[in-house]
């Protein structure tokens, strides 16, 4: 981490030549504005033109609607509609709530997600370039790239036989392989040309060393895919607690804005990130008297019970409702210019937003 973290508000003129030249100016000369040329006028006989038109309508004014109240259902469906959301095919607006609408959220990411990885991969023309990479995407930090690059290596494609050498290298290679001693595999191949079997005996080989080969592949993704599943659960898991406990908590939403806050990203001049709450951690962590402040807390800490009550300070403020009350407290116009612009897009709490310090 950078020691030096860049400051808001201070200009950049990285972009600003000074020592660009400028066009010279003769001493002593008086620049003048140049005059516009004269145009004489032209001479034209008045017409008259009867207006057929009908008669202007007057318009009602625009009403607005200051309940100050949208539902939910309605605004969920319409950013379905006008395609700004995805939504799975049977999926049912009735009994629409929190937990339906965090479910669209996440279907719609997962779908975005995956045309995204797509686009990706469509523009990668090696096959075996887009394999790698695509075993790569799925497999996340699990996946093992050297391994499965030389599962690659070993298949079928990548060995060619331009002559009967080739194949006695390749056949003893796999004897060996196998455990066959070097001076044992040497005899088999001597009694395989004399018989005149090495062409079968290497494609035979050669065929079942790539069934190895792809099974090994398939194992490597499958293994890299199912803990990446683990991972992502247990971030749902987390995710899903994280919710419930803020919503016990009945804070007031300018109490829950500040806690959603602390997951933004800050950017370091040396254009590293991390989420705010991490870095301020670090920060107490670099001051003595700052991190006994922080050692006094933990000490009401059970890792099983969590914070002792004595700690613990209850707000009386108002319930919010999540995702719900980003919606109801909006208010609308009933105009055309209105349904025109179409619903704002909604924003995940816990999306990384990034800010720089």
């Amino acid at each position: 981490m950078s020691e030096i973290i860049k400051m808001n508000g201070v200009p950049d003129f990285s972009e600003f030549d000074f020592d660009e030249p400028q066009d010279p100016i003769e001493e002593g000369k008086i620049l003048e504005p140049a005059e516009d040329p004269e145009i004489p006028p032209v001479e034209t006989e008045a017409t008259v033109i009867e207006d057929e038109s009908e008669p202007e309508l007057e318009l009602e004014p625009e009403t607005i609607d200051d309940s100050g109240e949208i539902d939910p259902k309605e605004y969920f469906e319409s950013m379905v509609k006008i395609g700004a959301l995805n939504a799975p095919e049977d999926f049912d607006f009735n009994e629409f709530n929190e937990d339906k609408a965090q479910e669209l959220l996440d279907y719609d990411r997962q779908i975005r997600d995956e045309v995204s990885k797509n686009s990706i991969l469509e523009q990668i023309a090696d096959p075996r370039l887009r394999e790698l990479i695509q075993y790569g995407i799925e497999g996340g930090s699990h996946a093992d790239a050297a391994a499965y690059f030389k599962a690659q290596q070993e298949e079928s494609s990548e060995i060619t036989f331009k002559t009967e050498e080739d194949r006695a290298s390749f056949v003893k290679q796999i004897y060996k392989d196998k455990g066959i001693g070097d001076r044992r595999a040497e005899m088999l191949v001597t009694s395989l040309i004399e018989e005149g079997e090495l062409e079968a005996e290497s494609d035979k080989l050669k065929e079942e060393r790539d069934q190895e080969t792809q099974t090994r592949k398939a194992q490597l993704a499958e293994q890299a895919n199912k803990q990446r599943k683990i991972e992502e659960d247990r971030a749902q898991e987390w995710r899903t607690n994280y919710y419930k406990s803020l919503e016990e908590r009945k804070f007031n939403q300018q109490k829950r804005k500040v806690i959603g806050e602390q997951f933004n990203n800050v950017r370091f001049e040396d254009g590293g990130q991390m989420p705010a709450w991490q870095y301020k951690l670090a920060m107490i962590q670099q001051n003595p008297d700052h991190f006994i402040s922080l050692l006094e807390t933990l000490s009401y800490y059970d890792p099983k019970t969590g914070f002792k009550d004595s700690t613990k300070k209850k707000e009386k403020t108002e319930e919010t409702k999540g995702i719900f009350d980003k919606i109801s407290g909006t208010r609308r116009l009933k105009s055309q210019s209105s349904k025109e612009r179409g619903p704002k897009p909604l924003s995940n709490p816990l999306d990384s937003r990034v800010s720089t310090l």
